[in-house]
């Protein structure tokens, strides 16, 4: 028996709508007209289309009038308009939006001759001349490259796109979402995310992983509308799906459940340690770095780094403090 999906109810359809602001109904299906400048975009646009409808296997009938495209969908062996549709129009959304996007940002390399003066900005390629970078778009949305494992990425806005290593282009993806594709490489569950984000040396390791990957926590929280989360509660509750909390929950949750561990240290180290709990709510710090954070406000009224390790009775005390109350900030 072949399932079909079930044809959506009026009230559904209305609900669904308001997620895709541009799209309208007609009769038994729902169509959206993007405009382009030129036909040759059109075409590019419908060349994107097609991987997409191709992926999902479901197929939007196509229209197209020199800068205009029409795309109508309709779930025909369900008789009408199902959630496929939504979830296609959803992701020809996404196109056309990284289709401007990406034209915003594109850069024009030009490989000059050895004998040309040299760029002090230049990279040098691999027939030894140099690579210069212009910028094609009098106001460019901002655009940032990374390399890694053998490809590269763009971060233009909300969006990433994935190249190969010879800059064609596979595929474009939101922030978010291509975060939440990163974190699920490097952990397979939340209870190995936390495990791993309690230890200072491998939470350090994640953080540089997700850098080199483009990935900065203050523009994905934003991006998800979490700007006062906490990073591990961001990572997880996107790669997962898991329940989010902020920076202040977490700080003020261990100041009531570790008291005892406050208590094991005398007045003036207690007081350090609860404004690096401070800092950490307020800022996000996501490592205390040692002697870097003695160094800065509010920890460095206490005093200079010397005077601040000797309230802890030590460089060892210090820093074995610092990594517990960390590794309680994360403790299920």
């Amino acid at each position: 028996m072949i399932y079909t999906m079930p044809v959506l109810t009026t009230k559904q359809i209305k609900a669904s709508l308001k997620a895709v602001a541009n799209w309208s109904q007609r009769a038994q299906t729902i169509c959206r007209t993007f405009k382009f400048e030129g036909f040759l975009n059109s075409i590019a646009f419908v060349s994107r289309i097609t991987r997409v409808a191709q992926n999902l296997s479901h197929y939007p009938d196509i229209d197209i009038r020199f800068d205009q495209v029409t795309l109508t969908l309709t779930t025909h062996d369900a008789g009408g308009i199902t959630e496929k549709d939504f979830s296609v129009a959803r992701q020809c959304d996404e196109v056309f939006l990284s289709f401007l996007h990406f034209d915003q940002c594109r850069l024009l390399a030009k490989v000059v001759t050895p004998e040309a003066p040299e760029d002090e900005n230049g990279e040098i390629n691999e027939t030894g001349g140099r690579i210069g970078i212009t910028i094609i778009d009098d106001d460019p949305v901002e655009c940032k490259k990374f390399y890694y494992d053998g490809g590269q990425v763009e971060i233009a806005a909300e969006l990433v796109h994935e190249l190969d290593a010879d800059g064609n282009q596979l595929r474009v993806i939101t922030l978010t979402d291509y975060t939440a594709e990163k974190v699920r490489t490097l952990c397979s569950s939340p209870d190995e995310l936390r495990a791993r984000w309690a230890d200072a040396g491998q939470r350090a390791d994640i953080i540089q992983q997700l850098a080199d990957r483009g990935i900065d926590f203050q523009t994905v929280a934003a991006q998800a509308g979490k700007p006062e989360a906490d990073p591990f509660d961001l990572l997880c509750h996107l790669a997962f799906n898991a329940p989010i909390l902020t920076r202040r929950q977490r700080a003020d949750r261990v100041k009531k459940r570790e008291t005892t561990f406050f208590n094991f240290f005398a007045a003036e180290a207690r007081e350090i340690l609860n404004d690096l709990l401070e800092k950490y709510a307020a800022g996000g710090e996501l490592q205390f770095t040692l002697p870097d954070v003695l160094k800065v406000p509010p920890i460095s009224q206490h005093g200079n780094v010397n005077e601040i390790i000797g309230k802890f009775g030590g460089t060892n005390q210090l820093r074995n403090a610092v990594n517990q109350l960390q590794s309680l900030l994360y403790a299920a």
